[in-house]
């Protein structure tokens, strides 16, 4: 039983609250080298992009560039996808009010128009924040919130790209998208 007005235990919790033990890595590790990334200051952007591209093959940091960068036509579903439905909180909480039905209404009610261009894609809250994106950054802003509220139900993505359709149980909400980037497939949500 714990009590405010006894000092005695408030100040051993507070000291056992306080007390920290760190648990550092491991000093011993292995560097694997790679080669540099020269890139010059005066690069525009394509150069740089066609550069990273160029060196992709030997170099993990340029390869996982694109990954970061969310081109997907250029990196893997995977790891946009772990991210897009476990880490945007803010579309889920701005749909809280709304069910299901009618957050794909607000959500298709947006400018259909992504924040970025070409193959480059936005995450679910910035679709929210920005009150735009294309078609497939809409579907997965919707399927975010549906393995939110609903994990246990089956729910994904299909479509031909240009049509993108987001499914879950009986249910489906169409979107159009003009990105050309295709879809994940179904082990592109395994992690």
């Amino acid at each position: 039983r714990h009590s405010c007005f006894n000092s005695e235990e408030v100040i051993k919790d507070l000291v056992n609250f306080c007390r920290i033990e760190p648990r550092l890595p491991s000093d011993k590790k292995t560097w694997e080298k790679s080669p540099s990334i020269a890139i010059g200051a005066d690069w525009p952007r394509e150069r740089i992009v066609d550069y990273l591209e160029s060196v992709r093959s030997e170099n993990p940091v340029a390869d996982l560039a694109f990954t970061a960068f969310r081109d997907l036509k250029r990196s893997p579903w995977k790891p946009f996808l772990k991210a897009a439905l476990d880490r945007n909180p803010v579309s889920i909480a701005g749909a809280a009010k709304l069910d299901i039905k009618e957050t794909a209404v607000v959500l298709d009610g947006l400018l259909n128009e992504s924040i970025y261009d070409g193959s480059r894609l936005a995450q679910p809250d910035e679709v929210w924040n920005y009150g735009r994106g294309d078609g497939l950054e809409k579907a997965i802003s919707l399927l975010n919130i549906l393995r939110n509220r609903r994990p246990q139900s089956v729910s994904g993505i299909k479509g031909d790209g240009k049509r993108v359709v987001v499914f879950s149980e009986k249910q489906e909400y169409e979107f159009e998208s003009a990105k050309g980037v295709g879809l994940p497939t179904e082990d592109d949500f395994v992690w």
